[in-house]
């Protein structure tokens, strides 16, 4: 059993069965060092910094108990094919240099106009700031 297998076997008596499974299963020891560091795999970023931020705490604990004595873990994002392929999807699109009114794209619903606008509590500051601009003179 490795480094990594002992201390989430402490994990998993201290929290949840749900929130393992979520968080800690998905996770995959990649190395342990000469200086004490332990290399972890983890599916994405997400997981780098909910595991940092939430859980130091019960890792630390889980160190302790196993006695393995001082160990960082370094969290890692494991590169996949998914992770490339979401990477480039979050990449927003080129800017478009120039607008085009004539397109079918750019024309307004002809039912949502002011003359059919209803007033609710929800939206009567918006009501009142359309009229006094449209009331102000130019």
């Amino acid at each position: 059993m490795n480094a990594w297998q002992q201390i989430l076997k402490r994990v998993e008596a201290k929290i949840n069965k749900q929130t393992f499974t979520t968080w800690f299963k998905p996770t995959q020891f990649q190395s342990l060092h000469d200086d004490n560091t332990l290399h972890v795999s983890v599916p994405n970023p997400t997981f780098e910094s909910w595991l940092e931020e939430h859980y130091s705490e019960v890792l630390r604990d889980a160190i302790h108990q196993s006695q393995l004595g001082e160990i960082k873990i370094c969290f890692h994002v494991q590169p996949t094919e998914e992770n490339r392929t979401a990477v480039s999807a979050s990449k927003p699109p080129p800017y478009q240099t120039e607008l085009n009114f004539d397109s079918v794209k750019n024309l307004l619903n002809p039912k949502y106009t002011f003359d059919r606008f209803v007033v609710a509590s929800c939206n009567q500051f918006a009501h009142a700031a359309a009229l006094a601009v449209a009331e102000a003179p130019s």
